[in-house]
């Protein structure tokens, strides 16, 4: 898997989970940079590298993951997982929560802006209602839970 689709999927994951449970998946502020959204402490775990095996992810901590948490994770990667990193970088930028925090930069800028959680939580939400075709995980996976 990129790096890119890994900082992708962390960022659906962590949107979702606000969206479902109003509770953040973990406490790391997300960027807006310019190939879309990115948690800077993931980053510098894999700086440098453009892909990563399934044996390098075990600085995550599934097992830590509650029901819940896990469902989400589930979700997010049925659904966005068949994408490159970037497609998902590139829905990314169609998106408000990133938009928004990009301001008025250009595309290529540099930005470590925050990616509100509120923000995600709004846009997503919204989104879960509405019948977006780019975005049937809010029809088709939604959890029964939330």
């Amino acid at each position: 898997m990129t790096t890119m689709k890994l900082q992708k999927l962390v960022y659906y994951s962590q949107a979702w989970h606000l969206t479902w449970t109003g509770k953040s998946l973990f406490n790391d502020e997300i960027q807006a940079w310019a190939n879309g959204p990115v948690t800077r402490s993931l980053f510098e775990h894999h700086k440098g590298m453009y892909s990563i095996s399934a044996s390098q992810l075990t600085a995550g901590q599934v097992d830590h993951l509650g029901p819940e948490q896990q469902s989400v994770v589930d979700i997010v990667l049925e659904t966005y997982g068949p994408m490159t990193g970037t497609q998902l970088s590139m829905l990314t930028h169609a998106e408000v929560p990133w938009l928004n925090a990009r301001g008025h930069l250009s595309a290529g800028d540099k930005s470590a802006a925050a990616i509100t959680m509120d923000s995600m939580r709004i846009f997503y939400k919204e989104l879960s209602q509405s019948a977006d075709a780019v975005h049937d995980i809010a029809d088709v996976n939604f959890p029964a839970w939330a």
